[in-house]
């Protein structure tokens, strides 16, 4: 797809088609989506899959997801970087092997694929990760490298990334999509502003509804009147709420914040686009309040919700199947 493109002011590895030693890239099947058009829902309800990785997430089908009563997937589209800011591949997240640009798109687009063809409406986001993380350690952020280079890199290798991400989006008439999910976390307000502004041109022939998913744990403790984030062109803010047993005070002023912003930009329409819990609650009783409480919070203008399945190979995580998680979200969707 775009493996002529070189990166000539880089020293980036980056390979686009080339699939690794001994692995056969997965083909993109269908060549043409399928009679699906886009769903129209008055409501997401649905579950964060990533990549349904199945020895990483307790969901692991369409049908399943259908049998709950949701009607949403929330899949990753993992953009890996290097300390250069450097787009680098192989990469092995979620324990999928991904060798290229092209070997992503085709994988990402068949899972997409698989989840239209039930019936179901899928949030796409494009999500930056470290390529050769360290087990236990937190990945570090772009802005943890001081070269400025490192960010600029990232910035301009990502376009044409970006180019065929929207491409396969609108291909599979995918509903929602955020171009690079929680771009804050990894870039910092300024650059994050400028990259999503850079992005929107990549999207212009995207027919669904483009999502500046914000990035929620930081934001609290930041000032906020110096951490403005411009929503302008995009459709919907996506709320990410993942702190189910932290205080109340700290996620009502990150989402009465950037409601007002998103107002101000005449952006309509948000979206709790990453809910719940990442590592099991200390106390159940005052998690499930707490969802309950920001659930209805938002309720009024909210197109819906989707439950992170947190990854079962991180330590004492919550995940969704079999959970009191997955009972509140059943009694949502009803």
């Amino acid at each position: 797809m775009i493996s002529f493109l070189i990166f000539a002011c880089t020293t980036s590895n980056l390979d686009y088609s080339t699939a690794l030693p001994g692995q056969t890239q997965e083909p993109c099947t269908p060549s043409e989506p399928g009679s699906y058009a886009r769903n129209t829902p008055d409501k997401l309800v649905g579950v964060k899959i990533f990549t349904m990785e199945e020895d990483l997430q307790s969901i692991r089908s369409a049908d399943e997801i259908k049998s709950l009563g949701l009607n949403t997937a929330s899949i990753s589209f993992a953009i890996p970087y290097d300390e250069q800011g450097n787009i680098r591949y192989p990469f092995n997240p979620y324990g999928e092997k991904y060798s290229s640009v092209d070997d992503t798109l085709c994988r990402i687009g068949n899972l997409v694929h698989e989840m239209k063809s039930a019936g179901l409406s899928v949030y796409l986001s494009g999500e930056p990760h470290y390529y050769n993380p360290t087990d236990g350690e937190p990945p570090p952020a772009l802005t943890e490298f001081e070269d400025s280079a490192v960010i600029e890199n990232f910035q301009s290798q990502v376009i044409p990334v970006m180019n065929e991400l929207a491409k396969m989006a609108e291909k599979y008439h995918v509903e929602y999509v955020a171009p690079i999910s929680e771009p804050d976390k990894y870039l910092g307000a300024a650059a994050s502003n400028t990259l999503m502004q850079e992005i929107l041109p990549s999207f212009s022939d995207f027919q669904g509804k483009k999502v500046w998913q914000v990035y929620g744990e930081a934001f609290y403790e930041l000032d906020v009147e110096s951490y403005r984030f411009s929503f302008a062109g995009y459709d919907t803010l996506g709320y990410a709420v993942l702190g189910c047993d932290s205080p109340r005070y700290d996620w009502d002023n990150y989402i009465n914040t950037l409601w007002t912003w998103a107002q101000e930009d005449n952006v309509s329409e948000a979206f709790h686009a990453e809910f719940g819990c990442v590592m099991q609650p200390s106390n159940q009783t005052e998690a499930l309040s707490n969802l309950q409480y920001w659930y209805d919070m938002t309720s009024s203008y909210s197109k819906g919700v989707v439950v992170l399945d947190n990854p079962k190979s991180i330590p004492n995580s919550q995940t969704f199947t079999g959970t009191w998680v997955e009972e509140w979200l059943v009694s949502i969707a009803q």
